[in-house]
């Protein structure tokens, strides 16, 4: 089977949420300036800092359906997660933190462990994840 990426579905409310927290030091650090310019440049090194660890942590946010497992990225992270391994896949509005930028997600049970993940076409994503898991359980002669 050819590899199918999905992106992950980006909640409108959660970036305005995210955002509020650089918006605030930004107006800060602005409104600081003409008292304390030190001040004006330590916020901004913040803000610039928490922009770095926010691509670097969760841009891009993908989930690929390889031909053994499922490979999640978020920023420079990558997890592997084998079909064989996987034993329950569902729905979920589980507010645990992910790799997902929306509350709509995907709950995979896998080795005892459990991810979530946000793809955009949620349905079309649960219904080829689990042909693929059924798919390795066959070729391995599991149930």
């Amino acid at each position: 089977m050819a590899d199918v990426v999905y992106r992950s579905r980006v909640d409108a409310w959660l970036v305005a949420a995210v955002a509020l927290a650089p918006g605030f030091l930004l107006v800060d650090a602005i409104s600081a300036y003409p008292e304390s310019p030190r001040e004006t440049l330590s916020g901004l090194a913040m803000l610039a800092l928490l922009a770095a660890l926010g691509a670097i942590f969760g841009y891009p946010c993908t989930y690929t359906l390889a031909s053994t497992h499922l490979l999640i990225r978020s920023g420079a992270f990558r997890q592997r997660i084998a079909y064989a391994d996987v034993t329950s896949v569902e729905p979920s509005r589980s507010a645990w933190a992910a790799p997902a930028l929306s509350l709509r997600r995907v709950r995979i049970v896998h080795a005892g462990r459990v991810q979530l993940v946000s793809p955009r076409k949620r349905e079309a994503f649960i219904e080829a994840l689990r042909e693929r898991v059924q798919d390795a359980r066959s070729a391995t002669g599991q149930r």
